[in-house]
């Protein structure tokens, strides 16, 4: 392809920089998801 290994890790890395902010604004938010899932998971089989 033309990408090496240690540019892949770079580009890697630095989308992880870019990306690790809004993960953690996530991270607070995916326990209330996983709450949210679990009840509609168990709510389908009461309709």
């Amino acid at each position: 392809m033309g990408l090496s290994v240690p540019k892949l890790l770079i580009i890697g890395a630095v989308v992880v920089l870019l990306f690790l902010p809004l993960l953690l604004r996530q991270a607070r938010s995916i326990p209330m998801l996983l709450e949210q899932a679990r009840a509609a998971f168990a709510g389908e089989d009461e309709d």
